[in-house]
């Protein structure tokens, strides 16, 4: 037989509601109270607990001022490396035979892809160029990898030597391109030892450095003081297998520290090149003879050879 269900006579909510001053009331009652009172600020405070916003005294004062345009948000995988690259990318391999065509193409063969910089036979190279080159850019600057100079022609109708080059710019050049590798400099006048101590100190893949002379008698000399600075510093270009240098074997500080030098760098090939002129056919043309030094010892000589 099931249980029967009877009401139940104690209400403990009701009892606890009663306790706390809560009246019990119709629904159709309470309906019609809602409907005739009207919610409070108060009230709606309580209802929606997110605060309202207060106008200020700035924008109250410039609401009459248009609104500035927003900034745009950066672009997925946009950072500053792709930022530099935006520029333009020039050729791999610049080559600029004469002045003329350096003033006319060097701004757009020279970008971020470039590796090589190479000057012909009809080049004049001075600072101007080096400050133009450092001019085109970081991204350029960190891309380049050889920068050469050839100095081939001393006919009577020449155009071509870097004699009015100064340590100032190879100085630049060196500090603006740290990753070169390979760097050829013919036909020098007055580069000294604080040139190449600023290659070898900012350019640590260097693997061929060459700085040598005009054929002209009576230009420039090393002290050896560059060769000290990198005997002293064995972190300097460890990749170096072959400097090529002017011959001053009559002066004893050079060849002191050059020796000293080629001792201690077992893999390194020093070169002591000295640049004659002859005359042949009517005309003046270059000669050029060189000593290789080896582990502190000159090796075989060889007679004549060629750039």
């Amino acid at each position: 037989m099931p249980p029967i269900r009877t009401k139940k006579r104690s209400n403990k909510n009701a009892t606890t509601l009663l306790a706390l001053g809560f009246v019990r009331i119709d629904k159709d009652e309470a309906r019609a109270r809602a409907a005739r009172e009207k919610p409070s600020p108060a009230s709606r405070e309580l209802r929606d607990p997110r605060p309202l916003p207060e106008p200020s005294q700035a924008e109250s004062t410039s609401a009459s001022q248009p609104v500035p345009a927003l900034i745009p948000a950066p672009l997925k995988g946009v950072n500053s490396l792709s930022a530099l690259k935006s520029g333009p990318k020039g050729q791999v391999a610049a080559y600029f035979t004469c002045n003329a065509i350096w003033d006319r193409d060097y701004q757009s063969a020279l970008g971020s892809s470039t590796k090589e910089v190479s000057f012909g036979s009809e080049f004049i190279l001075t600072d101007q160029h080096i400050a133009q080159l450092v001019a085109i850019g970081c991204c350029f600057c960190k891309s380049l990898r050889r920068f050469k100079f050839f100095f081939k022609d001393v006919s009577y109708n020449a155009h071509n030597s870097a004699e009015d080059l100064t340590d100032d710019a190879v100085i630049c050049l060196a500090k603006a391109c740290p990753n070169l590798d390979y760097v050829q400099l013919q036909g020098t006048a007055g580069l000294g030892d604080q040139a190449l101590t600023a290659l070898f100190e900012n350019c640590p893949r260097l693997t061929y450095l060459e700085l040598s002379l005009h054929s002209r008698p009576g230009l420039g000399v090393l002290l050896g003081t560059a060769l000290e600075a990198l005997l002293m510093n064995p972190q300097w270009c460890p990749k170096l297998k072959k400097l090529r240098l002017p011959d001053h074997r009559d002066q004893r500080p050079f060849m002191k520290a050059m020796r000293a030098l080629s001792r201690e760098r077992h893999n390194l090939e020093i070169q002591l090149a000295k640049v004659d002129e002859y005359k042949k056919w009517g005309d003046w043309e270059l000669s050029v003879y060189h000593h290789t030094y080896r582990k502190g010892r000159e090796q075989p000589w060889k007679p004549v050879s060629r750039w």
